[in-house]
């Protein structure tokens, strides 16, 4: 039910403007359209013929966890989705408008619609390079929220300026 509800919250705030973001868009397309469905999104990318990696091709897109990770091509732009096991869903973009990214997705996830609340969590950037923004959104009496984390890159020559993902956390 958590779910549901922040998704109508999250169609109230992308109607509020255009999703001029490719990265934001795809996100909400996949990862957040269907994040009470994970196994339904994997089947859909399979049944739509996207390009899956496997193996250490994979692995960067994982983390520490398992899954699975396809390839998209969107707007004229590379992207790697990975769906992970443990429920964390992410979009990874290969290049970005780093700052429009960053504005889009403060809009997005930075308010929301009652009952729920948003607030932004305290993270801590890998290194001096990377820049990393987060949202919890939760009920206030939940014991659990959804965390939107973007981490971005300024130089276009990395390999991955962004990434944005989401997973239901303890609070």
């Amino acid at each position: 039910m958590l779910i549901l509800l922040a998704f109508g919250a999250f169609l109230r705030v992308a109607d509020a403007g255009p999703m001029d973001d490719p990265l934001v868009s795809l996100f909400g397309t996949t990862c957040f359209a269907q994040y009470t469905n994970l196994d339904g999104l994997r089947s859909n990318l399979q049944r739509d013929k996207f390009q899956e990696l496997n193996g250490t091709a994979a692995k960067p897109f994982l983390g520490p966890g398992t899954g699975r990770v396809w390839i998209s091509s969107f707007q004229g732009s590379q992207y790697a989705i990975a769906v992970r096991d443990d429920g964390v869903c992410a979009v990874f973009a290969q290049q970005a408008l780093v700052e429009r990214v960053r504005k889009r997705f403060v809009e997005t996830f930075s308010t929301t619609s009652l009952p729920f609340e948003s607030k932004e969590v305290p993270m801590r950037s890998p290194n001096s390079m990377t820049h990393t923004i987060a949202y919890g959104w939760a009920q206030p009496t939940a014991s659990t929220q959804l965390l939107f984390t973007l981490t971005t890159v300024d130089d276009p020559s990395a390999g991955i300026q962004a990434m944005l993902s989401m997973a239901r956390i303890k609070r």
